[in-house]
């Protein structure tokens, strides 16, 4: 399933998010096929956008949508935000 980051917080006055990069970002998930035909994307914990004004690589974990769904590996990914005006 394709990887979603979230954010959270308030970018300084007059930046943008300007391009994300999410790595890996399609993580396999394995489940009941009616709940995973169901589920497109999975999200991030949400990363914290306060004060940042260039560029920020987290690592965060994604999370599923229904709890009949697992990962088949890690839930980790590595996103890479990058803020201008």
């Amino acid at each position: 399933m394709t990887v979603e980051p979230q954010f959270s917080g308030v970018l300084p006055p007059g930046f943008r998010i300007i391009k994300t990069t999410v790595k890996p970002s399609v993580l396999p998930v394995i489940g009941p096929e009616s709940k995973v035909s169901n589920a497109f994307v999975v999200r991030t914990d949400p990363i914290d956008l306060d004060h940042v004004s260039d560029e920020r690589t987290v690592r965060v974990s994604a999370y599923l949508p229904n709890a009949q769904l697992r990962f088949l590996g890690s839930p980790e990914v590595t996103v890479k935000v990058s803020v201008g005006r």
